[in-house]
C-alpha cells in the first residue's frame, strides 16, 4: 500500500516540477509504465524510481537539453514587485503620519489592514508563493486568511517599529539601511532570487 502511495506522490512531483507539457507527458507515461509493473508485482521498482527522483532534483536525469521551469512566488515583473513593495511601506508610513498629525481615521489599523489586501492582490502571489508565505508568516496568515496581505502586515509592523526607533532618538541612516535591507529582503523572496 505505501509504493501505492509512493506513486501518486510521483505523480504529484511529476506535475508541480514540470515546465513543459511535453515533459510532463513523457514523466506521466514512465510514472504509469512503473505502477503498472507495481501492480504486476515487479518487487524493487519503487526503490530505483525514488533513486531517479533523486537525481533529477540534482539535476541529472531529466533531458539534457530542457530544463525546468523556476518556481515564481510571485506573476508580477521584478521591477514592479520592488516598486510594490517600496510604495506600500511609504503608504503605511503616510497612514501612520496622519493618524499622528489627527487626519484621517481614529484607529488606523483598518485601514493598513485594507492596504494589506490591496497590495496582496497587486502581488498576485502563485500558490508556491502564498504557500511559501504561510510557512514564513504563519500568525499574520492565520489572523489575515491571506499569505499576500499577511506579508503586507508584516512589513508594515517592520516599518513603523524602525519608525519608531528614529523617534525614540536613534540615529536615522542605520534604521534607514535595516529598513532598505528588509525591503530589499522581501523583494528577493518575492522575486524567487532568495528563498
Amino acid at each position: 500500500m505505501s509504493e501505492a502511495f509512493g506513486f501518486c506522490v510521483l505523480i504529484a512531483y511529476d506535475c508541480l516540477t514540470m515546465g513543459d507539457e511535453d515533459d510532463l507527458q513523457d514523466n506521466l507515461n514512465g510514472t504509469a509504465k512503473f505502477f503498472t509493473r507495481f501492480l504486476l508485482g515487479v518487487p524493487g521498482q519503487f526503490e530505483k524510481e525514488v533513486e531517479n527522483i533523486s537525481r533529477r532534483q540534482n539535476g541529472g536525469v531529466m533531458s539534457e537539453n530542457k530544463s525546468t521551469t523556476p518556481r515564481r512566488p510571485s506573476l508580477v515583473a521584478d521591477a514592479q514587485i520592488d516598486r510594490l513593495v517600496r510604495r506600500f511601506a511609504a503608504r503605511v508610513l503616510f497612514i501612520r503620519s496622519d493618524f499622528h498629525a489627527g487626519i484621517g481615521p481614529r484607529d488606523p489599523l483598518p485601514l493598513i489592514e485594507a492596504e494589506a489586501r490591496t497590495f496582496s492582490a497587486a502581488l498576485a502571489l502563485t500558490p508556491h508563493g502564498r504557500a511559501y508565505w504561510m510557512v514564513l508568516l504563519p500568525e499574520e496568515t492565520k489572523l489575515t486568511g491571506d499569505p499576500g496581505a499577511a506579508l503586507g502586515l508584516w512589513i508594515a509592523g517592520q516599518t513603523v517599529q524602525m519608525a519608531e526607533a528614529i523617534e525614540g532618538g536613534e540615529p536615522e541612516p542605520p534604521i534607514k539601511r535595516r529598513t532598505d535591507a528588509m525591503l530589499a529582503d522581501v523583494v528577493a523572496r518575492l522575486t524567487g532570487e532568495k528563498y
